[in-house]
């Protein structure tokens, strides 16, 4: 869940159910072995049960549909270090959500630019390469 959860930071999670879970949440569920925390995007509800649509925030790409009987709670506190963030509540789940998908955007943008000026800074050789 970088950079949202970064490496070597302490997560708290609280047992709820899928129903309990909202948009912006970080879900934490089950899946074989492992336990999985990713960022809540829509929650479907078909035949009396709960289907939520997650993403990791780094990616842009969904993962499959996770049912309520692969959730085991979400996550409401952070701990960096000596700091502890509370993330259960409104305004965190909104800035969730938005770094959830700006930064998968940004990555792109970072990567592209870079791209290009490599390719900028490099044209005079790929000239002299070509006489």
């Amino acid at each position: 869940m970088m950079p949202f959860l970064p490496a070597g930071s302490f997560a708290v999670a609280k047992l709820c159910g899928a129903d309990q879970l909202r948009c912006g949440d970080i879900a934490v569920f089950r899946k074989e072995d492992l336990f999985i925390c990713h960022r809540v995007v829509k929650i479907f509800k078909c035949n009396a049960q709960v289907v939520l649509r997650i993403k990791p925030d780094i990616y842009y790409a969904l993962d499959p549909l996770v049912n309520n009987s692969a959730i085991v709670g979400k996550i409401i506190s952070v701990q960096y270090g000596k700091f502890s963030v509370n993330i259960d509540s409104f305004l965190a789940r909104v800035f969730g959500y938005f770094i959830g998908y700006s930064v998968p955007f940004l990555a792109w943008l970072y990567f592209k630019i870079k791209k290009l000026s490599y390719a900028f800074n490099n044209r005079d050789s790929f000239r002299r390469d070509s006489i």
